[in-house]
């Protein structure tokens, strides 16, 4: 029974991000987490949102709330990757350094070489393009199946104004797009994303 909740709850969060209404996606998880305190996967949703929200509103709560809610997760559950996700595209964003050291943390944790991934964009947004190729590269061997590590590449070589790449990345990219659940074809990000790199 919770597991079936549990499924509608993802695919509501899911819309909610999306369509980029995120308080009433705050709310249902908030009130989900009333029966379920501990629950992992909606605590990382629930942080996902808050700073959705708090970088849109430019809301300095929900942003230190979205924070607190990967440093618990991290704490309580250190093998657990929604934490690490979280936390480290927070840092991202807020080109944080940080965000170096916690990627590698849970890359030495999981053995989970696909969040080199992340290491790559933490190189990129300080602006070394060649070490973020270096480690979109090494994460690629491990996600072959998902568009996600065809899409920094192919963005990253259009940015270094390797064209040549960049289309043949995209078009790997979007072929793999294609074969996805049915929720990130709707996906409207992800629609302007592959869109832009076509």
């Amino acid at each position: 029974m919770k597991k079936l909740a549990a499924k509608k709850l993802r695919q509501k969060f899911n819309h909610y991000r999306d369509k980029q209404e995120y308080t009433p996606g705050i709310l249902l998880l908030r009130q989900w987490l009333i029966t379920y305190p501990d629950e992992k996967d909606a605590l990382s949703m629930l942080g996902e949102l808050l700073d959705k929200r708090g970088q849109e509103n430019k809301d300095k709560i929900d942003l230190k709330e979205s924070e607190a809610i990967y440093d618990r997760l991290i704490k309580k559950y250190p093998k657990y990757n929604g934490g690490y996700f979280g936390k480290i595209r927070f840092l991202i964003r807020r080109k944080d350094k940080r965000a170096f050291t916690l990627a590698k943390k849970y890359i030495g944790i999981s053995n989970d070489k696909a969040y080199n991934m992340y290491i790559g964009h933490c190189y990129r947004n300080f602006g070394d393009l060649k070490n973020a190729e270096k480690f979109y590269l090494l994460a690629y061997k491990h996600i072959k199946g998902h568009y996600g590590s065809d899409y920094a590449l192919a963005t990253l070589y259009n940015e270094k104004g390797n064209k040549a790449k960049a289309k043949l990345y995209a078009e790997w990219g979007i072929k793999k797009w294609q074969k996805m659940p049915i929720r990130y074809r709707k996906s409207s990000l992800t629609k302007k994303n592959y869109q832009g790199a076509s």
